[in-house]
């Protein structure tokens, strides 16, 4: 049936009642079940039922195109309510417990110590602190570091490839977007909870960012070139929210 799925059925009053399709191949939500339902209101409302669900109710006989319209203009609000949906991490900040690295599961060695200290030692994450309670605190100034290391290396990668200069990396823990940039004055900020994912992660986000460079809204000329630069980058979006689930951040 194209770009919207019917749902519900029926026939009659009952169909009226309640019409429910669902939006396929929204191409900047590749991901997200958008659930497009008719009701006795007013104006057109968007929920966030879950992570992968945004549920639309809309006035009758609002049009398909108008309805899509409204769904892609607010775009960023989307995106930043459907990071900030709380999610269960697997981490534990504790000696014993594990935290993720670049990808991979590392499990917390602590050990008493006057002044602050991590390290890997053969998979293991070595944390020296005053105390148990400051092993997370020692973890994160660790884990900015070695962020300012990997990130520096992915964008100068992008830089060399897209003919642009960043002028400014600046790494902060974020609740609501993996990154953001200035294309004026080349400033970008990224996550610092990217650093716990695989490198290919950091590269999508940077990259994702760098584009802002060329086209300020995420609209089809944003896409393509994502597409023309990374073929791959909606496996890695999927991939990316996966991680999220699996991550304090």
């Amino acid at each position: 049936m194209g770009f919207w799925e019917w749902l519900g059925g029926g026939g009659g009053k009952s169909r009226r009642a309640k019409r429910v399709k669902e939006i396929q191949n929204l191409f900047f939500l590749p991901e997200t079940k958008i659930t497009l339902e008719y009701k006795n209101i007013k104006n057109i409302i968007l929920r966030i039922k879950s992570p992968t669900h945004l549920h639309i109710s809309s006035p009758y006989g609002v049009s398909v195109d108008e309805i899509e319209s409204v769904v892609r203009k607010r775009e960023e609000w989307i995106r930043s309510r459907l990071n900030t949906i709380p999610q269960k991490s697997e981490e534990s900040y504790k000696n014993g417990g594990t935290i993720y690295h670049l990808g991979e599961k590392k499990q917390i060695c602590f050990s008493l110590s006057a002044r602050a200290k991590v390290s890997l030692q053969e998979g293991m994450l070595e944390v020296e602190a005053k105390s148990e309670e400051h092993i997370k605190e020692a973890i994160q100034k660790w884990q900015k570091a070695e962020a300012y290391k990997v990130y520096a290396e992915v964008l100068a990668e992008w830089e060399r490839e897209m003919g642009v200069k960043i002028s400014h990396l600046s790494i902060k823990k974020m609740t609501s977007r993996w990154g953001s940039l200035n294309p004026k004055k080349g400033y970008i900020n990224l996550n610092l909870s990217l650093i716990k994912m695989p490198r290919r992660m950091i590269e999508y986000v940077a990259l994702h960012e760098m584009i802002h460079f060329f086209h300020y809204n995420h609209d089809k000329k944003f896409y393509a070139m994502m597409s023309e630069k990374m073929p791959d980058w909606q496996s890695r979006e999927r991939e990316l929210r996966e991680w999220k689930r699996k991550v304090e951040c």
